[in-house]
């Protein structure tokens, strides 16, 4: 289990800005609307798999329904859907809506706990794999373009089973550790999936799913030879053949020309 100290203080501070008519608290997620993306389905959380019996006996029917109801949260009045890729730019872009409405406090804790999800999602999916590889898998980065981003929905999705759980421990009447350990096991324990051949935690699973597409797909350019790697490759054939010749931006001694005379 790694530490997330940077999202702890972020779901403190989004419940202690309740009030009378949202005991809740704000409501992270609310900020990041997206749009219609190919009538693919985004599902919602699942009551039953977040509180298993156990849980539920603990703290009670009352408490979970509340934290499990929209109304309960302060949201965000106009959030943008621009575009139905979620890139960084749509992660600052609603922090800084956050901050608008709710004040720079909990804009930074949000921000931070970005950065922090980021970076134990990449431990997540290995330490010896490249920075271009995580990029690739967690960011949909390519070479020469930015595509939709993974990492986007796992923040997203991780925000809603945290706040969901630390409100429903907090309107029990726990203090704020007591509530945070609660996140942490939610965060970590076995994916409540009620599969046996289901295996590893709810930030792990999540982590993988996140990144499942984006793996298919260098493994398929890897296998159709598509890859930054085959490209360098095949220049370096080449330029190191008769192709050098044909090179336009080179004289007839092979030095390099002015841009504008290459252009002209």
């Amino acid at each position: 289990m790694q530490s997330l100290p940077q999202l702890e203080s972020c779901l403190r501070l989004a419940f202690e800005a309740r009030d009378g008519k949202h005991p809740s608290g704000v409501s992270l997620s609310s900020y990041f609307a997206r749009a219609p993306s190919r009538g693919r389905r985004r599902s919602g959380l699942e009551a039953d798999l977040l509180f298993p019996v156990a849980l539920k006996a603990r703290i009670g029917a009352g408490a979970i329904a509340q934290a499990m109801d929209e109304a309960s949260y302060r949201a965000c009045e106009k959030p943008r859907p621009e575009a139905p890729l979620a890139t960084r730019e749509w992660l600052a872009e609603a922090a800084l809506a956050l901050g608008k409405s709710e004040g720079p406090a909990l804009m930074w804790a949000l921000l931070r706990a970005m950065s922090e999800l980021e970076g134990a999602a990449q431990r997540l999916i290995g330490a010896r794999a490249s920075r271009s590889h995580v990029r690739q898998v967690l960011h949909g980065v390519g070479p020469r373009s930015l595509r939709s981003e993974p990492f986007a929905a796992l923040m997203v999705r991780v925000l809603k089973i945290a706040q969901a759980v630390y409100t429903a421990f907090r309107e029990t009447g726990l203090p704020h550790p007591e509530a945070w350990r609660a996140v942490e096991d939610r965060l970590w324990a076995p994916h409540p999936t009620g599969q046996k051949e289901a295996s590893g935690a709810y930030l792990p699973s999540l982590v993988q799913a996140a990144s499942g597409n984006a793996r298919r797909k260098l493994r398929r350019d890897a296998e159709s030879g598509r890859t930054r790697d085959h490209a360098q490759a095949l220049l370096a054939r080449f330029a190191a053949g008769e192709g050098a010749r044909l090179w336009p931006w080179r004289d007839a001694a092979g030095a390099l020309l002015p841009q504008r005379s290459a252009l002209s």
